[in-house]
Formats: C-alpha cells, structure tokens, sequence
C-alpha cells in the first residue's frame, strides 16, 4: 500500500512538471499582438476602405482621392479626401433612407430641396458644420434607396468642393 501510494505521489508530481512545461512551450509570444475577436468580426462586417475609382458621376477634383468598402448590409460606403480638403464620407444603398430629414429641420443652419434629375434632393448644414446631401436612387417617394454625402466643412472652399463633386451624381 505503501509503494502504491509513492507511486501515486510521483505520478502526480510528474503530471504536474509536464503539464507545466507543455504550458510554458504552447503559450503565445507577448510579442505578437493578435486582434481581439470583436474588432477582428468587426472589420469583417466593415472591411477598411480600399483606394479606388469614385462611384459612377463622381469626378474628383485636383487632389482628391477615394476610398470605398461595402458594408455588412451590403452598401457601398467610401470617403473622398485630400489634405487640406474637405473629407466626404458617404453611404449609398438600398437601406440608407434620407439623412436630410425634412421633418427635423432645427438641427440645421440652413435646408434646401432641388429636384435633380428628376427627383428631389436634399441639402442641409448642421449647426456642427456638416454638409449633408441626400440623393434618392429610385422615384418612390419615401424610397429608402439613397445616397448619403456628409462632409464637415472647414472653410467655404470645402462647400464648392463638395458640391462640385457630389452633385453630378444626381444626374448620373
């Protein structure tokens, strides 16, 4: 009985060395920095934006360029920049809607409709700065098929750019 339980003891005693040493050859090098599983779902559903051609209507100005990705919906979502240059982020798709809400005009500086090929796009300026354009896609009314513009406008130079690039879209 007495040798069954040496054994039992050492057996024990080994287990837990190997063990040890097995944990200590598996663990993860600190130097590595793997992505938490969140932010790696994340950027499955929203890839980064990737350099590319502007959407069809759109016509970059001098130093412009563009970024575009699709979205878990499947929207195109991209952004036109430049340095020094108004950043315009938008959305275009078949869920998006209107940003310009003509129902809720308070948070805006000023709101403006121009029908443009057609149908009525929207324009607003936010009381923080930033130019919304909607413009729908289809002729439904209340169509949830839409693309969104939205850039904060630093100086008025970055309102002639946006509009410039932007509105040629409605007419595509």
């Amino acid at each position: 009985m007495k040798h069954t339980s040496l054994r039992l003891c050492w057996a024990i005693k080994a287990m837990a060395i190997v063990l040890a040493l097995w944990n200590l050859s598996t663990a993860q090098d600190g130097s590595k920095q793997e992505a938490a599983p969140q932010k790696t779902v994340l950027r499955q559903l929203h890839p980064e934006p990737v350099e590319s051609d502007p959407p069809k209507g759109i016509e970059l100005l001098a130093g412009y360029k563009h970024k575009n990705a699709t979205d878990f919906e499947g929207n195109q979502v991209g952004e036109i920049s430049k340095r020094d240059g108004v950043k315009i982020k938008y959305e275009i798709g078949f869920s998006q809607g209107m940003a310009v809400d003509a129902d809720q005009k308070t948070p805006y500086i000023w709101y403006r409709e121009q029908k443009a090929n057609g149908r009525i796009t929207r324009y607003a300026l936010s009381k923080s700065n930033i130019l919304m354009i909607s413009i729908p896609l289809d002729d439904e009314l209340n169509t949830l098929h839409v693309a969104n513009f939205y850039g904060t406008i630093q100086k008025p130079e970055d309102i002639a750019d946006m509009l410039l690039m932007v509105l040629p879209f409605a007419f595509r």
